[in-house]
């Protein structure tokens, strides 16, 4: 979809800012305090934002231009780019989280797979790799939020992304 049509589908369906950012700030806990944290599909920057108000150094990026210029617009550190290319930009273990919110479902399966190897590259020893995708075990999911996307393009099963973190070298996958 076109940026100015996949901004609009967005503000409908993924919920209000507020509900957005209740939703993630269960992930915060899970990230090194302080740390430099890249959001990839960064979106509307509600977790940016979370971070800048705890402490950490965050970043996003984004394909939307729309989306990036909100955060900016807000103060928030984002730009417009292609998520493999800037995350292969990073310096290696440069980066204490990488985290990625409803984006995974996106991109094909071989670019699933690159980012996942990217991401262990990019990690700084104790770094936190965070994927939140819908669930593809539950067909109310699949149903009612998967397939409601038009721009969704494969669901990921939980198995398949653990496989995919532990094959990077990356320990102690859980998925919540």
């Amino acid at each position: 979809l076109q940026d100015w049509r996949y901004t609009r589908f967005e503000n409908r369906h993924r919920g209000s800012r507020q509900d957005v950012r209740r939703q993630l700030e269960r992930y915060l806990d899970l990230l090194p305090a302080g740390g430099e944290i890249l959001d990839l599909g960064c979106g509307r920057g509600e977790l940016l934002e979370l971070l800048a108000e705890r402490g950490f150094r965050g970043s996003g990026v984004d394909l939307n231009a729309q989306m990036v210029a909100s955060c900016l617009d807000k103060g928030l550190r984002a730009e417009r780019a292609d998520l493999l290319e800037a995350l292969a930009a990073r310096t290696d273990a440069s980066l204490d989280g990488i985290v990625s919110i409803q984006v995974i479902e996106h991109i094909p399966p071989a670019s699933l797979e690159r980012l996942v190897e990217l991401a262990a590259a990019k990690l700084a020893p104790g770094g936190v790799l965070l994927l939140e995708t819908i669930n593809p075990t539950s067909v109310y999911a699949l149903v009612h939020a998967f397939y409601a996307d038009p721009s969704h393009r494969f669901p990921v099963h939980p198995e398949t992304l653990r496989f995919l973190i532990e094959a990077a070298g990356l320990v102690n996958a859980e998925i919540l």
